[in-house]
């Protein structure tokens, strides 16, 4: 049973209304199936993997990308028995999102409970060069969290708009709502007796709202609030103070918390974790171990491991082996830490090791895979991860410190009636020296025998090949409808080479001589050079696709590069015209001084080696734009350039999105469209069944565009040979 119990308004704080999550559809949702049903899936006839099968995956936590470094996805319970995880899945008719948090055993049969179901999907906001709350599409990281006696979990859950707390029991029996706040709360946590919850929410940010509102009255003020591409309206500007409150788990009573109670959220609910720290791991006899930042690190910063025994010894890891660590743990009773780190060909691998604190003790290589391990948490000697694979859709695993996978809990087990293409880990280096890595994606009934259409997809190729980062380029089902995919993961920053203080002058050095869009267009090269002379890719139907990053590297090499015979985008490109002002004051400040032309700089030699507008009289690369409601007005500008030199292009705007879709119907539709366009320009012999529904009615026949370069060539000074900088930057 679930049920709701009506809370107490918390009348203690003035408390902040948020935007709500706007109405998918007014069907309701069929969740029928969020619950994974191993038995009922299984089969002997295998399926071509479709976009709806790809929508539909059951996901738990953060994308790929972000999950690694990320932990909270899993949470175990203080007793070490169960687990806690919430599964979101879209639903049957890709109208809304299904939600439900579930537990399982960590022994016996692993069968699950679903503790609560429902709710709406709870998305990220950011902090924007000033601006509070930023809205994206990408899903907020939903923690359970433990009370100290096992029999219940506290989580975030948001109806009508608002996200409340909510707590449920671990046996499955019923949950129930605590909070009536009238906005957002964004942390909470326990208080070490269980009675209390200590909770984070921003009181100021609905009178901020308010005050704009009646601003619009008189007119807004145009000034560093704005950013004109996402909204007409200005956007809270400045830090807002969390406030925080503690809320008795029986009366519903609410307070606000003591200063002791704030200490213990911030610091996790674990007082004894350094200030400072980054990850933290308790020792026998109260022994601690921590990675925290090294001075003077500059603005990507390495971390620093260090221990301190129950002696009192203290001791730093120097060894290269303890740098990228992303995960640390100390087994119980043991005198040896478990840590897992990036490391291997540009960082694609994962390996765990065992470090024994001491003078001169090296750490100990466990094992090391191409696979992703998230989320961990230790229970006795193994690692409870998230687990994905090239083929292989997210799924709860005991991992053992040989590197041996046991399956807790198969997410997606529909997935094994399903024919995948063959994979396999490409790495290479660019003509910089550059590490740089990608997963090769087939045709399932591929021969060997003939060239195949290549489209490449970035550009993180981490974990399960879904549709490269935002997840708008479905890979397995362009394989399945006969291409070749490269997944690519992105080479490293070239600005990494040289000391950075901030961000700023990391992206200036990015910039100096184009050295990293070089570097990245290099790699683009190498590898479809590579592909070409293995007889695997034909040279005139090579497409490419991309989103943020992966849209400015498209945009470089299209104005510089004659390899790409269609080309997807799902950001804005940046042009002269445009860019600055539809940043906004404050966006288009921190632009320049990352190292962009101002506006009244007419700058000729940036922009003629990476505007479209600038060269469009030498194109020929049809484009496709699907771009959200607050990125497109930057696409006009290339847009008209491009049409106005009859150049294939299209452009598509989905309303309610953000820089990543989120939207269930949107996704599908991208995905459809992605399809059709790269069927259209990279198999003209064989026309696009899905061209008469997902294309523009006048696209032009595929056969009537020349591959041929315009007369006038990209300005020699674009692809000038590296700088000192690019070169620098080859990895170990």
């Amino acid at each position: 049973m679930i049920r709701a119990i009506k809370g107490l308004t918390l009348s203690t704080a003035a408390l902040a209304f948020a935007a709500g999550t706007p109405a998918l559809a007014d069907v309701p949702a069929d969740c029928s199936d969020l619950k994974p049903d191993a038995v009922s899936h299984e089969t002997d006839t295998q399926q071509a993997i479709t976009p709806e099968k790809l929508l539909r995956l059951r996901d738990v936590g953060l994308p790929a990308a972000a999950a690694v470094s990320r932990h909270g996805a899993i949470t175990v319970s203080p007793n070490g028995k169960l687990v806690a995880f919430q599964i979101r899945r879209v639903d049957r008719t890709a109208s809304a999102y299904c939600l439900g948090m579930f537990v399982t055993a960590l022994n016996g049969a692993h069968r699950l409970i679903a503790m609560d179901r429902g709710g709406e999907l709870i998305r990220m906001t950011i902090e924007r060069t000033g601006i509070t709350r930023f809205p994206t599409g990408v899903p907020q990281l939903i923690t359970p969290h433990w009370s100290p006696d096992s029999r219940w979990i506290a989580y975030l859950k948001r109806i009508n708009g608002v996200t409340q707390i909510w707590r449920a029991r671990a046996d499955g029996q019923g949950a129930e709502q605590l909070s009536s706040s009238l906005d957002d709360i964004e942390d909470l946590g326990w208080s070490p007796d269980g009675t209390t919850i200590i909770f984070a929410s921003r009181p100021d940010y609905r009178k901020i709202q308010q005050q704009i509102d009646e601003e619009g009255e008189a007119g807004f003020h145009y000034d560093a609030r704005f950013v004109p591409k996402a909204s007409p309206r200005p956007f809270p500007y400045a830090p807002i103070d969390r406030a925080y409150l503690a809320i008795d788990v029986v009366s519903r009573a609410a307070r606000p918390a003591t200063h002791e109670e704030i200490n213990l959220l911030q610091l996790q609910n674990d007082r004894a974790k350094p200030v400072g720290a980054n990850l933290f791991a308790h020792g026998p006899g109260g022994a601690r171990a921590w990675t925290a930042i090294r001075p003077s690190s500059g603005y990507m910063p390495q971390f620093d491991l260090h221990v301190v025994l129950a002696s009192g010894e203290q001791f730093n890891c120097r060894f290269d082996t303890c740098e990228g660590i992303v995960g640390l743990w100390w087994p119980v009773g043991g005198s040896s830490l478990l840590f897992l780190r990036r490391e291997g060909w540009g960082n694609s691998q994962l390996g765990l090791y065992r470090w024994k604190p001491g003078p001169a003790r090296r750490p100990v290589r466990l094992f090391v895979t191409d696979d992703m391990l998230a989320s961990c948490e230790l229970v006795g000697e193994q690692l409870l991860c998230l687990h994905e694979a090239s083929n292989q859709p997210s799924r709860l695993v005991f991992a053992g410190l040989d590197g041996h996978l046991e399956p807790v809990v198969d997410l997606n087990p529909e997935f094994r009636a399903l024919t995948f293409g063959p994979t396999r880990r490409l790495k290479w280096r660019n003509a910089f020296g550059v590490q740089t890595f990608g997963d090769l994606v087939l045709p399932p009934d591929y021969d060997g025998k003939r060239r195949l259409p290549l489209i490449i997809v970035q550009y993180d190729s981490r974990g399960f090949l879904r549709g490269g980062t935002g997840d708008e380029y479905p890979i397995q089902p362009l394989a399945a409808r006969g291409f070749a995919v490269l997944s690519f993961e992105r080479p490293r920053f070239t600005g990494f080479a040289r000391p950075a203080k901030d961000g700023d002058e990391l992206f200036r050095h990015n910039l100096e001589g184009w050295s990293d869009l070089r570097s990245v267009l290099s790699s683009l090269e190498t590898i479809t050079d590579q592909l070409v002379t293995q007889g695997i890719a034909d040279p005139a139907r090579v497409g490419i696709a991309g989103l943020s990053d992966g849209t400015r590297n498209i945009q470089y090499a299209l104005v510089n590069s004659d390899r790409f015979a269609a080309a997807s985008v799902s950001s804005s490109f940046e042009e002269p015209g445009t860019f600055l002002p539809l940043a906004g004051p404050a966006g288009a400040n921190s632009y320049v001084a990352s190292g962009y032309p101002r506006m009244e700089e007419m700058a000729p030699d940036f922009w003629n080696c990476y505007s479209l507008v600038r060269n469009a009289a030498r194109l020929r690369t049809p484009v496709l734009m699907q771009l959200s409601d607050d990125e497109y007005l930057g696409a006009l500008e290339p847009l008209a350039a491009l049409q106005d030199k009859g150049i294939p292009s299209a452009l598509y705007v989905f309303p309610g999105e953000h820089h990543v879709k989120w939207q269930p119907r949107h996704r599908l539709a991208v995905y459809y469209r992605n399809i059709a366009w790269f069927e259209h320009w990279l198999m003209p012999d064989h026309p696009s069944s899905l061209a008469a529904k997902w294309l523009p009615a006048d696209i032009a026949p595929s056969t009537v565009l020349s591959r041929a370069r315009g007369d006038v060539a990209a300005p020699v000074q674009c692809r000038a040979q590296a700088s000192a900088s690019a070169s620098a930057s080859r990895r170990r």
